[in-house]
């Protein structure tokens, strides 16, 4: 399976924006959240599970959508996993470091 990442520039750094493939072009919904799997935010590159986990490993700032991207990201930063949200049942994590 595939996800889709592209790297964002920040004032905090670079942001890697990761969405699992399937999820691209939808909406999840709950009575807190609202987020949309925008192409032109998360697709530029597709890349493997184990691609992505050599990505995120000196990673600071992450947004991170879908059971792939997220569970990647929970196999560098396994503390990272309490943080973990669910959206309609969609994993969804954003992490940011603050200088």
């Amino acid at each position: 399976m595939e996800i889709a990442t592209k790297v964002h520039d920040s004032p905090n750094g670079k942001v890697i924006a990761a969405c699992d493939k399937k999820l691209l072009g939808k909406e999840f919904s709950d009575e807190k959240r609202h987020i949309k799997a925008k192409e032109s935010f998360y697709s530029e590159n597709h890349v493997t599970k184990d691609e992505l986990v050599v990505m995120l490993e000196s990673c600071e700032n992450a947004n991170l959508l879908g059971d792939l991207a997220v569970s990647a990201y929970c196999k560098c930063f396994p503390a990272a996993k309490e943080n973990v949200v669910r959206i309609n049942g969609v994993a969804h994590l954003q992490v940011y470091s603050i200088d």
